[in-house]
């Protein structure tokens, strides 16, 4: 409630969207560091599950996939 869940610095809140019936929520997060993201999880795991997935963007994807392929 102190921090109204916002998140620290190196995370980078793009949106967060809730379920209307309260049963769930979404967060769009950019985080430069993998570790911010899991301090920030932390800080609320005794209260809520969390599931974290790491995106890519197409362009980054490209990149991975052509670099396999070669």
């Amino acid at each position: 409630m102190e921090t109204g869940g916002l998140p620290p610095e190196g995370v980078e809140m793009i949106h967060r969207f809730h379920a209307a019936d309260g049963s769930m929520g979404l967060a769009i997060c950019n985080a430069t560091e993998g570790s911010a993201l899991a301090n920030w999880s932390q800080e609320w795991s005794d209260l809520i599950d969390l599931d974290i997935t790491p995106i890519v963007s197409d362009e980054e994807m490209a990149s991975i996939l052509d670099a396999q392929s070669a």
